[in-house]
Order: C-alpha cells, then structure tokens, then sequence
C-alpha cells in the first residue's frame, strides 16, 4: 500500500494540486482543498493499482507538509517530500556491504533528457564516478549495492533540476 499524506499547518485553505505521474503519459491530477490543521489521506493504489514506478508531484497555494509512505508485508517505508527540484543532492549514507541495498531513485521532470553524474564516496577514501541518462518525465532505479560493496557518501549533480530519493534497505533483498 502506497500512502500520501498532506498536511495543511497553515491558518488558510490550501488548495493543492496532486499529480500523479505514470511513465511519459496519462498523468492523473486530484484537487483537494485541506482546511487549516486537517490532514488528508490519499490512498494511491485506490488511483493506480502498480506503484512501484510512480513519481507523484504536489502543488499548493499554501506552505503545507507532506509524506509519502509505502507498507509491506512487513516493512514499510517513508519519505518526506521535497520543496523543489534541485541539480545538486547529497546523501550522506549508502551501503552495499553484506545484507544491505541502497537504492537510488531520480525522477526527471524536464521534458529533455537530462545526466546525471554520480560522485560515489566510500569510507575508503577511492571514489568513484557513474553517470545515468534520465529520459523527460521518468523515474529511473539505480541500484548501487553491487558496484558499491560498502559504505559510501553520495552525490548527484544533473545537467537540469530533478528529484533524488534514496532507499537503505536491510536484510535479504539482495540479488
């Protein structure tokens, strides 16, 4: 279950725009108006019923917090949503060693492909460089454990702004 939660802190109506953004086309829009202090929560497998690749993108008139949560068997996952795109992201934690995966995801809002230029910084000192091609209007995986069997910086810096997302997960997921 993929979960988006809005949150209006503001004494206002927030009049938010949630747009939904499936691959290159079919981009969904919901309008919600949030009363002050109300949270709303949006169910996205109600909407779509594959989430796994589903960038979703969140305007409103009013400065409002917003999350985004997936749940698993059991597990789950959260993520706060960003304030705008940016060229330029850091993560100061991955981790590919023993039962670990670090998952990176880019989504490119542009509608030309963009690079981006992975500066990978291990504990060890030897960094190492990727670079990955963001078609318009995708959310591209980059996986990095397999390259990267430790623990490691990161920093991405794209030829336009985009969005980065990293995920750590532990336990048997690797493949």
């Amino acid at each position: 279950t993929e979960r988006i939660m809005l949150f209006n802190p503001t004494n206002q109506i927030a009049r938010t725009i949630v747009t939904f953004l499936p691959g290159q086309t079919n981009a969904v829009r919901r309008e919600y108006e949030i009363q002050p202090g109300q949270r709303v929560n949006i169910i996205a497998n109600e909407i779509f019923s594959d989430t796994f690749n589903l960038p979703i993108e969140v305007s409103s008139n009013q400065a409002i917090v917003g999350d985004r949560t997936m749940l698993f068997a059991n597990d789950a996952l959260g993520e706060s949503g960003i304030s705008r795109w940016s060229r330029t992201w850091y993560f100061a934690e991955g981790d590919g060693s023993n039962d670990r995966s670090t998952i990176l995801w880019l989504y490119n809002p542009q509608p030309s492909e963009v690079v981006a230029n992975l500066l990978i910084m291990p504990t060890d000192g030897i960094t190492a460089t990727r670079q990955v091609l963001l078609p318009p209007f995708t959310r591209t995986q980059v996986d990095l454990s397999s390259n990267y069997p430790k623990a490691f910086g990161l920093r991405i810096a794209a030829t336009a702004p985009i969005a980065a997302e990293r995920t750590v997960l532990v336990g048997p997921t690797k493949g």
